[in-house]
């Protein structure tokens, strides 16, 4: 007899539906898996064969084929496990197959029988869904992410054995009906704990303001890593397909907290300086995972140390900061993953990092410091709108600065601000002034005549690139939205060129 069950595999951030065929026929006893599956497949073999018989079920001494279907779609992962198994006692009509109509099956299997947690439940329940599956049988620490898809039943299962009562009559499972579900869930950090740097928080606001990306430099110990850590929570919330965009690459990345519902706080990522091109973009062998630009995606991806960061893997950043998006190609196979984050860098002026500190010296060399400041320059920096020094705070003054605004008024500015964004570009225009395409920055971002000389002055006297002048005029036009101005006037743009050429000469 042949039957049949129903998954799914995860490729990239889709999922897609896979039907778990499986023979069971007179011969030699065997245990086959075709359909093209990956090398980690073909190990759920003994998996599923010890979970049967560690279920009180025996194993047929017959010749075992199961094919992953369509056979041109790569299979990875240990998902399939129980669908394998259930399909196997469906074949040997233990199983009614009518039970299993219209049940998309996921999950991995132990030598005992336990069905383990597996990674990316939530884009496979949706594809699942979309498919025309009515339940999704799934391990029971996935089944709160499961029920985030809005009209699906959820069957969590522990035990191999408990799917087969269940599917057999002969017991229950707690079904839960799907709906989705979002949690607050705040840093909990505010921006008046910054003391002094007025200069830096004012860029912080605008690059909050206009979805701009931003480089800090100064000495250690000047707040740099503070700032960066309050952007989120002045950030904008959050609408809910931002929200499932990023419960997606957390499903897939296994990142997902307990609790079943979406994220609703934007990511912040804060990679080491050693992180590797794989660890940062993503990729790896076998199935491409997602890299820390992705796990930033709607949030924000801070770079410390950022002049230490290894120059080719800065280098792949360029794609993603430009299209929001992150291709790996293999020689059999793609992925694309979402990549639109903030990037917020950080660096120290010198390798020392006192180069202008007014308390300690610089004890660097003249080569060495040239070199690291090269660093500070190229195609990703000329990418990034605002740069700003943060200059170290004395200890006398750490106690005598008032405390600033608190990020709860700050985000009402910056929600003012992307507000008039949204009446000028409309919904299907750029998301933020950042977006705007140089062929329509004439027409989003009005310069006033004066304003408009300045930026002429600022490309002959400083020999900023027609890029640098595109980034100087959508952070003037940021300026003006915190202003609540409509046009952009030469104040605008001159407090604009005081972030831009603080340390690039592009």
């Amino acid at each position: 007899m042949i039957a049949k069950t129903e998954s799914v595999a995860v490729v990239g951030m889709d999922g897609h539906a896979v039907d778990v065929e499986v023979a069971v026929a007179q011969g030699l006893p065997a245990f086959t898996i075709v359909g093209l599956p990956d090398p980690s497949i073909q190990e759920a073999r003994e998996r599923v064969r010890a979970a049967i018989q560690s279920s009180s079920e025996t194993w047929p001494l017959k010749r075992v084929t199961v094919n992953l279907s369509p056979a041109h779609l790569r299979k990875a992962g240990s998902s399939f496990d129980l669908a394998m198994a259930l399909g196997v006692l469906v074949a040997e009509k233990r199983i009614q197959p009518d039970r299993l109509r219209n049940v998309c099956v996921l999950g991995e299997l132990s030598l005992d029988g336990g069905v383990r947690r597996i990674r990316g439940v939530l884009p496979a329940a949706i594809a699942a869904a979309e498919a025309g599956a009515r339940a999704v049988m799934v391990p029971t620490e996935n089944a709160a992410e499961a029920s985030l898809v809005s009209g699906l039943e959820v069957l969590p299962v522990a035990h191999l054995a408990q799917a087969i009562r269940f599917l057999r009559g002969e017991g229950d499972v707690d079904a839960v009906n799907g709906q989705a579900r979002t949690a607050e869930n705040g840093t909990g950090l505010d921006l008046s704990d910054v003391r002094g740097n007025v200069v830096a928080k004012r860029a912080l606001v605008i690059a909050a303001a206009g979805g701009h990306n931003l480089l800090m430099v100064g000495s250690p110990g000047g707040g740099k890593t503070m700032l960066a850590r309050r952007l989120p929570d002045i950030l904008p919330p959050m609408s809910e397909q931002e929200s499932f965009e990023v419960t997606r690459v957390a499903s897939i990345a296994g990142l997902l907290p307990d609790g079943g519902s979406l994220v609703a706080h934007r990511p912040f990522r804060a990679p080491h300086h050693s992180a590797s091109m794989t660890g940062l973009i993503g990729g790896g062998s076998g199935v491409p995972h997602p890299g820390e630009v992705t796990l930033a995606h709607r949030g924000v991806l801070f770079l410390d140390e950022f002049a230490e960061f290894r120059r080719e893997t800065l280098q792949a950043l360029r794609q993603p900061l430009e299209d929001g998006i992150i291709r790996i190609v293999r020689a059999r196979s793609s992925v694309t993953y979402p990549a639109r984050f903030q990037l917020i860098a950080a660096a120290n002026p010198c390798p020392c990092g006192y180069d202008g500190d007014e308390v300690k010296g610089c004890s660097c060399l003249p080569g060495p410091k040239d070199n690291y400041k090269s660093r500070l320059r190229g195609p990703v920096i000329d990418r990034i709108d605002l740069q700003c020094t943060v200059a170290r705070i004395k200890r006398k003054e750490l106690f005598e600065l008032p405390a600033g605004e608190t990020s709860e008024a700050v985000a009402g500015q910056v929600a003012a601000a992307r507000e008039r964004q949204g009446l000028r570009y409309g919904r299907r225009g750029p998301r933020s002034n950042a977006d705007v395409p140089p062929r329509e920055i004439d027409k989003a971002c009005r310069l006033q005549t004066a304003a408009r000389s300045t930026v002429e002055a600022a490309i002959e006297r400083q020999s900023l690139s027609a890029r640098g002048a595109h980034r100087v005029i959508r952070v003037a036009r940021t300026i003006a939205d915190l202003g609540a101005v409509d046009e952009v006037t030469r104040d605008h743009v001159e407090e604009a060129l005081d972030y831009r050429v603080s340390h690039s000469a592009t």
